[in-house]
């Protein structure tokens, strides 16, 4: 497995870091992290991994706690909740009643 690492330089006090692993010319893992520098001493503040078999964030605060998130579930939720809003935007003017049909008495729950 090859393993890359970079730095980028955003300011005086911030730098992103890249690193990655590839196998047979294909990523296996990755990491990128936003880095601040604090009493002399770089801290990564948000981090996208592949740690724990799952593509996450985590966002670390100075008191060592973090938050974790599963970004592969977030963005199918966010694909689901699209193609909903497509799905209902598609229906509008093609669904007809019948003319008995009362809809906003059942609406209304009565």
């Amino acid at each position: 497995m090859t393993q890359k690492q970079y730095l980028r330089l955003i300011s005086d006090d911030s730098r992103i870091r890249v690193e990655f692993s590839t196998k047979k010319g294909k990523v296996a893992k990755f990491t990128t992290q936003y880095e601040l520098l604090i009493n002399d001493q770089w801290h990564p503040v948000i981090r996208y991994d592949t740690a724990h078999n799952f593509v996450h964030i985590d966002i670390l605060y100075p008191d060592g706690t973090k938050t974790k998130k599963e970004l592969i579930h977030e963005a199918l939720k966010e694909f689901i909740d699209a193609k909903q809003r497509l799905n209902l935007r598609d229906l509008k003017g093609k669904i007809e009643f019948r003319t008995d049909y009362d809809y906003k008495r059942l609406r209304k729950g009565a």
